[in-house]
């Protein structure tokens, strides 16, 4: 037993650490669906996710199924407002647990909150530089909420980095965070191909237990690109350096990624190898025509790099300007032939990379006719909508 001050009321009671792993909440429950984090900045109207794991709305038929065995989960849901009282319908994870020895860890819970980020931001960046709508530009949106139902349903534990605590359902008045207001967001503002692709990995790690240096890459690189995501300040206002920062960490998400692992060596030039070889559908980008951004490639012999290419040199110059104390101004913070921000950029090269890694590539035997098949064209321009608004923004940020 714990008892711990804060906020005003006395947390006391059992202590259940959400870090640990997740088993059944109740033992007698007879669905194979259990509740995970709750996320209050996001209503979805429709569900995200695979067979496994997903972030559903209280409409999902799955949550609706906990609920007659968890009721207080529901009354718990029901409870969020904004800061003005105006009611909000959070977001929830479920995942399947049919047995105890498949129950999930934290780490792969929180893994799949940051496919979802790096699914998301990108998406909505792209959008945000091309004028072409807003989506989720932080990840914010997906941020935990530290309260949940416990194991017997009958009260609410929370943990969060500074407490630990156990409280009556009856008694939580649920809000989102302040700084970012909830919103409604459906499968558009995702990139639901990466989406795909990133979720077989996810089960081939943390199903499967493939424990590959490819798979360990990539869900590390995808926990800095959740933190890269995330605003520059949370106060009422953000500094350059705040910006600066973030551009580090996308530079660093983006080595993590790429870098070959073991005792070899990776460098701004195995980026930019792999940006040649990545496949573009715009064949403008493709074109090795460019000098690099950084002023640091001045002398080099190997040769001229493509858009992404010099956009990137561009923000590793950034990084080291920010990291090593450098003196900075505003322009370090935007592209040199535009004034789009390199913070705005690097989620975009971030995602172009992403699937380029997991070979996001729409096969070519699926269309059976090069002449006729017109369903099979329509499917392959469908699959790859979102790479053609990411390159689009990548055009805008070189002024193409």
């Amino acid at each position: 037993m714990v008892g711990l001050q804060g906020s005003g009321c006395n947390y006391s009671g059992e202590v259940v650490c959400l870090k640990r792993i997740y088993y059944a909440c109740v033992m007698k429950i007879q669905t194979s669906w259990l509740d995970g984090p709750l996320l209050p900045n996001i209503s979805l109207n429709e569900a995200i996710g695979c067979e496994q794991i997903a972030l559903v709305s209280q409409n999902d038929e799955r949550l609706k199924k906990i609920f007659r065995h968890r009721p207080n989960l529901e009354i718990f849901l029901n409870s969020f407002t904004d800061q003005f009282g105006v009611s909000i319908k959070p977001s929830l994870i479920i995942f399947r647990c049919d047995n105890l020895s498949s129950a999930l860890s934290f780490e792969a819970i929180a893994a799949f909150r940051n496919i979802l980020v790096s699914c998301a931001v990108p998406i909505a960046r792209a959008m945000h530089i091309r004028e072409s709508g807003s989506g989720i530009k932080f990840a914010e949106t997906f941020e935990f909420y530290p309260w949940m139902l416990s194991k017997d349903g009958n009260s609410l534990v929370g943990e969060s980095t500074v407490f630990i605590g156990h409280h009556s359902v009856e008694r939580i008045k649920g809000q989102n965070n302040p700084i970012q207001p909830n919103i409604t967001r459906g499968a558009h503002a995702f990139d639901i191909e990466l989406l795909r692709f990133l979720l077989e990995a996810w089960q081939s790690y943390f199903l499967h237990h493939v424990d590959s240096h490819k798979n360990i890459a990539l869900f590390r690189s995808l926990n800095m690109a959740h933190q890269a995501s995330l605003m520059p300040s949370t106060g009422l206002s953000s500094e350059m350096y705040d910006y600066g920062r973030l551009i580090s960490l996308w530079v660093s998400a983006i080595e993590i990624l790429l870098h070959p692992g073991g005792d070899k060596t990776g460098s701004r030039w195995t980026i930019y190898k792999v940006l040649k070889e990545a496949e573009w559908l715009d064949q403008t980008l493709a074109e090795e025509a460019h000098e690099s951004g950084n002023s640091a490639d001045a002398k080099n012999t190997k040769g001229k790099l493509n858009v992404a290419g010099s956009l990137y040199g561009e923000m590793y110059e950034a990084r080291n300007k920010f990291l090593h104390g450098n003196r900075i101004d505003l322009n370090d913070l935007k592209c040199k032939r535009s004034e789009v921000f390199r913070f705005d950029v690097a989620p975009i090269l971030y995602s172009l990379l992403l699937r380029y890694y997991l070979g996001v590539i729409y096969p070519d035997d699926l269309i059976d006719d090069i002449e006729t098949d017109v369903s099979g064209y329509l499917n392959k321009y469908v699959f790859y909508q979102k790479q053609l608004l990411l390159e689009h923004a990548v055009r805008g940020a070189f002024c193409l």
